[in-house]
């Protein structure tokens, strides 16, 4: 089987997510998909750690995002974050989902629990994504850039005003709150 887990490294502080991948030929494209992943370089993708493609059980160790979930700016009430916060972290998204869709990857499961925000100084939020989700292999529609573009503007309008956009309120959508 597959799953997902938190783990942490002996003797340092760095948690890891790690993702245990489907076995043998049936596994391929997520070892793949993993070792593409690996050789990504952004300042808002705290990286992977390793990738394990031997062995019975192939898995991808990813760094945790340190911070807070950008659900925790956004309440239930609809309050939203400034305008000037909102374009800070939807850019600083935009710039990492362009360089993984060039390299020919999908993020796939953008939501307001895997985007993190640090406080920084001198600068409004150092933004952190995690929760990557491996291809869908048993999936008729895998997700497409398309499907991560629209996500992003739906957090967009989501941080902006507090609440999910019409479209995103239907059960054919994405929950976006995690």
């Amino acid at each position: 089987g597959f799953g997902r887990f938190i783990g942490q490294l002996p003797d340092e502080d760095q948690e890891l997510d790690v993702l245990v991948l489907a076995r043998g030929d049936e596994g391929l494209p997520h070892v793949e998909w993993a070792q593409k992943l690996s050789r990504i370089e952004h300042r808002t993708f705290p990286g992977v750690y390793q990738v394990c493609a031997e062995g019975e059980q192939p898995w991808i160790a990813f760094r945790r995002a340190s911070g807070e979930a950008l659900s925790r700016y956004i309440s239930a009430e609809g309050q939203g974050l400034a305008e000037i916060e909102a374009l800070h972290v939807i850019m600083q998204l935009a710039a990492l989902l362009q360089t993984i869709h060039v390299a020919g990857l999908i993020h796939g499961n953008l939501t307001t629990e895997n985007v993190k925000l640090q406080p920084a100084d001198g600068e409004l939020f150092q933004v952190l994504l995690e929760g990557w989700a491996p291809p869908a292999m048993d999936s008729e529609t895998p997700p497409t850039v398309a499907d991560d573009l629209k996500t992003l503007g739906q957090l967009f309008y989501q941080m902006l005003t507090g609440v999910l956009p019409p479209s995103a309120q239907t059960n054919d959508e994405p929950d976006l709150e995690g």
